[in-house]
């Protein structure tokens, strides 16, 4: 089974104004619903997703780095750019086990 291991950093600012300052600098904002219904504000680089998502296949198990917390998690939602078609925003939900 192929892991792909993301690493995200959790942000303190929301809104389109801090998701455009992100995107600027080359990080997608993110979401990550747990388990336990909460959510947490993430960010991911944008080339590491990119490069990272190119290996994904349907066996492949995707994994998000929190501060050294391993955090085995699923894809609900992608939306890109309609014009560029890169990646705004990206919703994942943690897998219980």
């Amino acid at each position: 089974m192929n892991q792909i291991t993301l690493t995200a950093v959790v942000r303190s600012e929301q809104g389109s104004g801090a998701a455009g300052r992100l995107r600027r600098a080359g990080k997608i904002p993110a979401i990550l619903k747990r388990a336990t219904g909460e959510q947490t504000l993430i960010t991911l680089d944008a080339h590491e997703y990119e490069m990272s998502m190119r290996k994904k296949t349907a066996e492949s198990e995707i994994v998000i780095d929190l501060a050294g917390v391993q955090i085995s998690v699923t894809i609900y939602e992608v939306q890109n750019d309609v014009i560029t078609g890169a990646v705004t925003h990206v919703d994942f939900g943690e897998v219980s086990k």
